[in-house]
This record gives structure tokens, sequence and C-alpha cells, in this order.
């Protein structure tokens, strides 16, 4: 994995080049804390086995038993330089799309693959039914109400697939190819209507409280294993979304959506945010990826070509044009969002959704879903023994 640690590395130096501060001296510190952690001595002369250790050997459990090249396929993504009309026909026109929330400029691909007529040139009518608190498109998916469902965090598939009752369910592709997931600060040092140049790491954590969501916790002591710190040194406590919570100091740093929650910040006045992304820390993720029922898939092969095609297009609509599709979508969300803070997730968004030029858009590895499983297994979150 040590591709996605060189692309996370480059990715915090050109942030720090960007706000003009550059500290080689903490970069040093970025790349050591990416190393495992020591082997420790136990009695008897034997060695512990390491963090490192144990993800090999149930990465091994994962290529054996639980696969993710039997869940996930890049078959249903056309190539870029074919056109719509050498695609093969729809075989369905009417496509049910459950997104992961509400309708906010996450969902902007798929609104400006609607409003912008990608879908219609496709010869689909595509519906946008919301997701948000207690709707779980992954369940309307499995009960028929949705043809396909957009989860936002790709180790969800991992999860329902390693669930008791999974219906027979397929990743398909991904808008983001890195995961948003970020561990967000205020760099108290810096004045408040500053931007902040500090780097931040795990080593950051000792001694701090951090808030994370239930369903996040395995995430941050994955990070503090891996880092070999010691969990102790940490206290952990229930967050939601806001971030307020850092702001009035309830806690000192807060699992979050680098997409997200800084924009919160900064509408309050706090541009001295600041923290470090979990995969460089953890395992790279997938996010606002597209899941279908394997059976559907195999009976629409031209119904999700041509949706592929339309979102691709929208996709790269948005990395070109970004002050363009900002405002229209700031419009279709009849502006709950002004065209600034649309713009603002777009510029952080475009190096997760395309790491490098030669990067395929949409595209999933199920390398990375096999490295997502041996960690849910590691720290319980699935079975596979």
């Amino acid at each position: 994995m040590a591709g996605w640690e060189d692309f996370w590395y480059g990715l915090c130096v050109r942030e720090l080049m960007n706000r003009s501060f550059p500290l080689l001296c903490a970069l040093c510190l970025l790349i050591v804390s990416c190393k495992p952690a020591p082997v420790e001595e136990v009695s008897g002369g034997a060695e512990a086995e390491t963090h490192a250790e144990a993800i090999e050997r149930w990465e091994a459990v994962v290529a054996e038993r639980f696969p993710a090249e039997a869940y996930v396929t890049n078959a249903y993504i056309p190539d870029p330089e074919v056109g719509v009309e050498a695609l093969p026909a729809a075989e369905v026109t009417a496509l049910r799309v459950g997104l992961p929330w509400v309708l906010n400029d996450e969902a902007a691909p798929w609104i400006l693959a609607r409003d912008r007529g990608y879908f219609e040139e496709a010869d689909l009518d595509v519906e946008l039914l919301p997701g948000g608190p207690g709707k779980d498109h992954l369940r309307t998916l499995a009960g028929g109400q949705v043809e396909l469902a957009v989860i936002n965090d790709g180790s969800k598939i991992v999860k329902y697939r390693a669930s008791s009752t999974p219906v027979d369910a397929i990743m398909v592709s991904t808008v983001l190819q890195r995961s948003p997931s970020y561990l967000l600060t205020i760099d108290r040092d810096t004045p408040k209507g500053e931007a902040s140049n500090r780097i931040y790491t795990p080593e950051d954590l000792r001694g701090k409280t951090v808030g994370m969501a239930t369903e996040s916790e395995f995430q941050l002591l994955g990070i503090l294993d891996r880092a070999g710190i010691d969990r102790d040194d940490v206290t952990i406590r229930r967050a939601g979304n806001e971030p307020n919570v850092i702001a009035a100091g309830g806690v000192d740093f807060m699992g979050s959506w680098v997409v997200n929650q800084p924009r919160m910040l900064e509408a309050a006045g706090y541009k001295n945010w600041s923290g470090f992304f979990f995969a460089p820390y953890l395992f790279v993720e997938y996010a606002d990826a597209s899941v279908v029922r394997r059976s559907w898939a195999e009976a629409h092969l031209g119904t999700l070509k041509r949706y592929h095609w339309a979102l691709r297009r929208a996709i790269e609509a948005m990395l070109t044009d970004p002050e363009t599709t900002s405002r229209e979508v700031s419009q279709a969300l009849d502006g709950a969002l002004t065209p600034e803070q649309v713009r603002w997730r777009f510029e952080q968004q475009a190096k997760l959704i395309q790491p490098s030029p030669e990067q395929p858009l949409l595209r999933v590895d199920p390398a990375v879903l096999n490295h997502n499983a041996a960690y849910l297994a590691h720290y319980g979150i699935i079975e596979l023994e």
C-alpha cells in the first residue's frame, strides 16, 4: 500500500505549498509516523504480533474466504473514448438512484448529469431519491425500491456482504477514489481569521480528547494502533456531525469529512482549521460508490454503461469548469448553498475524485476493499472466522 501513502504525502505537501508555508521538518515526521509500530517483546523472549502483522494475517484470511473480487467489478464502466451512441441500448430507461444523504452538493455529479441532460442523452430517466437519517438505501436496494444505491462509505459494501442476510449486491463504480475522512482540529496558535499551515499527525493526539461517531471509533483505534500510541493516552468521546464541539473546546479533534465540517467552521469565522486525513495512517477507502444487485446488473448492461457514461461527463464538467458547475448546483439546491460554498467543496474534493491525471474516473480496485475488510475483521466489525 506504499503507493497510497505516497499520494497522501504529496497531497499534504501541495496543501502546505498552497498555504505558502512549507514546513519540511514536519514532513519528515509525516513519513516516520507512517511506519508500523515496533515489535514488542513478551515474556519468554517471544515477540508479540505487531499491528502490521495482524493486518497482513487478516488480509490472507480475506483473500481465502471473502475476496472483494467476488463483489467488485468495473465491467459496467464504458471506455472513455466510446460515445453514447456506440453503447448497448438501455434495457430500461427509468432508473431510481438512492443517494447517501439529503440532497446537497455531495450529490453534484448526479444533479449535473440530470440537469445538463446527460442522463437524457443516454436515454435514461433518472429519479434521485435523497438519503439521510433513517434512510439506508442498501436496504431499499434489497427491497427493490431503488435500482441503484450510492454509499458514502465504501466499507459499507464490505459490512453488508459480510452480514448474515446479505443481498447479492456488487460495487460497480466510485466517484471519490479517496475518502474525505479527516481528523479535524482548530490550530489555536494561528489567528482565527488566518489559514493554518501546521502539519498534524497521530502523534498530536497524545493527551487529547477526540470526538468520534460510534461506527467510526474503530478507525481511530486503527490509527492509534498503527502509530504505536497507547489507547489510554487518548480520550474518546461520542460526537455528531456539527463542528461547534471543537470551536467550544469540548474536544480537541473530531472525525469529519474534509469537504463538510471545515466549511462549517469557515462559515463561523474559523479559518484556522487543520488536521489530517485518515488514509495515510489507516487505509484507503472509497466514497460515494454505486452499488446494484448482481442479477439486475447482469440483465441491464446497457442501462448501467449509459448511467456511467452520463455520470462521468458530469464529473469531468466539475473538474474542468468548477465555476460554472458550482453555480448550477447552487441553483438546483434553491440557493441552500451559495456558488462559493459549492465551489469550495469542488476544490477540496478534486484530488479525491482523481488523485492523478492517469487515474481513470469511477474505477474501483478490489485490493482496496480487501484491505478494508482486513481492518474490519481485525477490529471485530465483521466476522470471517
